[in-house]
Order: structure tokens, then sequence, then C-alpha cells
């Protein structure tokens, strides 16, 4: 798990860290493979962040889901 420390608003105003998640990580959380977490991220049905060739999920993206299932295109 990372967390991202300087994450600002526009305007300037500092935001709470968020905790970014790997595939593996998020799709525990999730009980789903991570090979459908991957597919999520691509297809964006999920929130997610690109940091080089590996996928990070932020908390709050695995919360979305968990309480209302992936976005509907």
């Amino acid at each position: 798990m990372i967390e991202w420390r300087h994450r600002f608003k526009k305007g300037g105003e500092a935001v709470a860290p968020e905790k970014l998640f790997t595939v593996p990580e998020a799709a525990a959380l999730l009980s789903i493979a991570p090979k459908t977490l991957t597919d999520w991220l691509r297809a964006g049905k999920i929130r997610g962040v690109k940091v080089g060739r590996s996928w990070r999920v932020p908390e709050s993206a695995i919360n979305e889901v968990a309480q209302s299932g992936t976005r509907k295109e």
C-alpha cells in the first residue's frame, strides 16, 4: 500500500492523503481475481492510477465499488 503525501485541491488547500493499493491488494479487499480488477481498470469501470506499468487503486474507488458495484458506462 502506498500513501500520497502531497495532494492539493484547486486553490492550494491541502487534502488528506489517500491510500493506494496494488492490484493484488485491492482485488483481495473486493474478493475478486486480480485479472478481473485489471480488466475493470482498463475498461474504466473502476478508478485507478497507472504508475509505470503497474496500476494503483485509491481506497475511495474500492469503497465505491464495495458499496455500489462498478461504474456503469
